[in-house]
């Protein structure tokens, strides 16, 4: 099993309220405490006008780090689970409709 496939089978939190509305975003993560990560998938409608989006994680070591990969770009960053939790991750998804998958793995 992949990854990606692994992470799909964790907890699951809505990042966004669910419509389907042309006009809005659409985000869930699923997080494996287990694994020490997850993945979320963001989706731009499209009818948005926001370009950008920034969705807050759950269920984050707030004291860990974690390395955060978009899979379309494939340049990870570190990021702070306070980080991810309180002030978010943003995403700038120009084209629409569009999609986002991103992982992150704890590392300390």
């Amino acid at each position: 099993m992949g990854r990606l496939s692994q992470d799909s089978l964790g907890d699951y939190y809505p990042l966004t309220p669910y419509t389907k509305a042309d006009d809005a975003w659409l985000g869930w993560q699923f997080h494996r405490a287990d694994l020490g990560g997850g993945l979320l998938q963001a989706f731009r409608r499209p009818e948005s006008l926001q370009e950008s989006a920034r969705l807050t994680l759950r269920g984050l070591d707030p004291r860990s780090r974690y390395v955060v990969t978009d899979v379309d770009d494939a340049k990870p960053y570190e990021l702070s689970g306070r980080e991810l939790m309180v002030k978010g991750l943003l995403l700038t998804l120009p084209g629409k409709p569009s999609a986002r998958i991103v992982i992150y793995r704890q590392i300390r």
